[in-house]
């Protein structure tokens, strides 16, 4: 019998191997090695489904690119909206069979069984409060122009001037700028320090388009 076979490959221990071709096989030996043809094509083809379309070069560094894989893979489609079947919903109760003669012979009996922990009647509900958030009273030593330090963040130990409170508490400040290169900024009034040094601001005030990036 003659039978052609493309890219099929036996274990070492069989008695033959089969390689791109044609050659020659005994019924004999066709029909006991069946089961093992059968295994080792469905082996090939899992192993050539299951290969990654981007061979490493080197280890971390693949033969494509993401992009390439992305095309490849056929990303670009989107993810894959397959309609299930709507399942049924699974019974609450079943009826089964008691024996007995007083305990009525059927029963209804719930599916799922009821969690062993369930809340109190009394559980204790959150306490409401009145309460509203309001803004945090400017110590009497910070006026509009007195010299503040600063004790922490990306300026800590440098010197400013204090403009205005916002309306969130916090102080608004600045350097000035061409001074000391601190521009605008927002500190918490628990961070600096007063000094009796001040600054006469006369009508200073600060314009809409410098607050752009200050929130209030």
């Amino acid at each position: 019998m003659i039978a052609e076979f493309n890219c099929v490959a036996f274990k070492p221990q069989d008695r033959f191997s089969v390689s791109k071709g044609i050659i020659g096989i005994g019924l004999d030996d066709l029909k006991s090695n069946s089961k093992l043809l059968n295994h080792s094509i469905h082996t090939t083809v899992t192993s050539l489904s299951q290969m990654a379309r981007s061979k490493e070069l080197v280890p971390g560094v693949g033969r494509l690119s993401r992009s390439q894989v992305f095309t490849k893979r056929g990303l670009w489609k989107g993810p894959k909206k397959g309609v299930q079947p709507a399942k049924e919903a699974p019974a609450e109760v079943i009826e089964k069979t008691v024996g007995g003669e007083k305990n009525g012979g059927k029963r209804l009996v719930p599916t799922s069984k009821a969690p062993r922990y369930y809340p109190a009647e009394d559980v204790r509900q959150p306490k409401k409060t009145r309460k509203s958030p309001k803004t945090a009273p400017l110590r009497p030593t910070i006026t509009p122009g007195t010299v503040l330090i600063l004790l922490a963040g990306r300026f800590r130990g440098k010197r400013v001037v204090f403009l205005k409170q916002l309306d969130s508490g916090l102080l608004l400040i600045t350097g000035p700028y061409k001074v000391n290169g601190i521009p605008l900024r927002r500190v918490n009034q628990a961070y600096v320090i007063a000094t009796s040094t001040k600054v006469d601001l006369g009508d200073f005030k600060v314009r809409p388009r410098y607050m752009i990036g200050i929130h209030c």
